[in-house]
């Protein structure tokens, strides 16, 4: 017997009691519980598929605010994400599945989806998540399915995160280096696209990607470079390995990924430094990859460009104790003004344009009033923004959105792009089409009509 699980729908089983929260929305009193089975979506999922359910039974008494999910749904294997797509026989409904990838959302990426359906008569239009929908929780599916180390490769399920996969691989002498900074899960990080502080050596997700297993929407199981292949390169037909990293859970849901693993380097050393300008910081960074350097002659460029305070750090805990400070720069930042959320986004722009328009930023920032933080990857001319901001100020939050929004045309405006690692998901929807252009934007949204004709999968996202 299956256990219950608190707004959760758990597919592959039969129920004795169907747990769920509330679940209907009415636009006059927000949300209700389900007064009966037949008025409960998780009822009819569970049908779907021919389960037994004796009961519908809603967990809570009071309704969760508007943003949270309308109907969350557990999947422990792809045959249960894929069991969705069968229409239940009892609505005229639609429904959609995006999923919810562990710690790695920004700029409104969450995963959400739509379920409209037909309530008295009157026919319920697709609203994103924020207003009700299905959200697939694929933390469940946590399994290291197959490491190839002569092949440097690895397919894990979406739930397993970065860090537990470092862990596995420990005694193997290989490594995933592709570091966002949080412990996010790696089919998160895939559909983000992201990025992190290894990304001038080691590439991004893009780059660290050879297959991956993803549902369609209408069930269909897709294996973007063939069933079981982990290959270093192809010229067979179009990418479409390329075409679901960073798509945002717009596409499909991704239920496995193979991923290229490296050698863990013999050695490596970890230093600091302090430079008299922002752009001798950049001169360094440039020189530095221009060189292609090893580590003992990073001092002396750093030297020749004005750098001083050299620290290096040989040990693991040492070299720890260095980088604590840059991944802590989040929680730093929010002490700045206690009590107050913190607002990040990001741009980025060609290395040469970086000291430009870190300038330009600033002194933005200084002219909005607003209280802030820049953190960069100088080797990648990517950077941060993180503000603080009352969100119970309206004029506050406007300067903030303001902000953004100056901030990402000017990386336009210096060939640079509105977001290095963030992703688009409802912020930088605008900043998008005026990226790409029209025909880029027609392009993309040909695309989603195609995979998607319905709308269903993470809708008013990206496009």
């Amino acid at each position: 017997m299956l256990p219950e699980i608190a707004e959760g729908l758990v597919l592959g089983a039969n129920l004795q009691t169907l747990w769920c929260g509330p679940r209907m929305w009415n636009r006059s009193a927000g949300w209700q519980p389900c007064a009966t089975a037949k008025d409960c979506p998780s009822f009819h999922l569970a049908l779907a598929r021919g389960l037994k359910v004796a009961s519908v039974q809603c967990r809570y008494a009071a309704p969760p605010s508007p943003a949270s999910p309308h109907c969350p749904a557990w999947a422990l294997a792809p045959s249960h994400v894929s069991h969705l797509w069968l229409p239940p026989p009892c609505l005229t409904c639609r429904l959609g599945a995006p999923e919810w990838p562990p710690g790695q959302s920004l700029d409104g990426v969450l995963w959400n989806v739509a379920w409209p359906w037909k309530d008295g008569g009157q026919s319920a239009t697709c609203r994103p998540s924020c207003q009700g929908g299905v959200c697939i929780n694929l933390t469940h599916m946590d399994r290291i399915l197959k490491l190839n180390p002569e092949d440097f490769s690895v397919v894990v399920e979406p739930g397993v995160t970065r860090k537990a996969l470092n862990t596995y691989l420990r005694d193997s002498g290989l490594w995933f280096p592709v570091d966002p900074g949080a412990d996010a899960s790696l089919c998160g990080m895939v559909a983000t696209g992201a990025s992190g502080t290894n990304a001038v050596r080691y590439g991004t997700m893009r780059d660290n990607v050879l297959n991956l297993e993803v549902v369609l929407p209408g069930g269909r199981l897709l294996h973007t470079a063939g069933l079981g292949r982990h290959f270093r390169k192809s010229a067979a037909g179009y990418n479409l390995t390329g075409l679901f990293v960073g798509s945002e859970g717009t596409l499909g849901l991704i239920t496995a990924a193979t991923l290229r693993l490296h050698p863990v380097p013999e050695a490596t050393v970890a230093a600091t430094c302090a430079f008299p300008s922002v752009q001798a910081a950049v001169d360094t960074t440039v020189h530095i990859l221009q060189a292609a350097v090893p580590v003992a002659r990073i001092e002396e460029i750093a030297g020749h460009n004005g750098a001083s305070l050299f620290s290096w750090a040989k040990e693991a805990e040492e070299r720890r104790r260095l980088w604590a400070a840059r991944h802590s720069a989040w929680y730093a930042a929010l002490a700045l003004r206690p009590g107050c959320k913190g607002y990040s986004t990001d741009v980025c722009v060609p290395i040469s344009r970086l000291p430009e328009i870190l300038v330009q930023t600033k002194e933005d920032l200084k002219a909005s009033g607003l209280t802030g933080t820049i953190v960069g990857h100088v080797g990648d001319g990517n950077f941060h923004c993180i503000l603080l901001v009352d969100p119970e100020d309206t004029e506050e939050v406007r300067r903030v959105m303001a902000f953004g929004e100056q901030l990402g045309r000017r990386a336009l405006a210096l060939h640079g792009t509105c977001t290095g690692e963030h992703g688009i998901g409802l912020g930088k929807q605008q900043l998008l089409q005026e990226e790409v252009g029209a025909v880029g934007m027609e392009t993309m949204r040909q695309l989603k009509a195609m995979l998607d004709p319905q709308g269903l999968m993470n809708p008013g996202k990206v496009l």
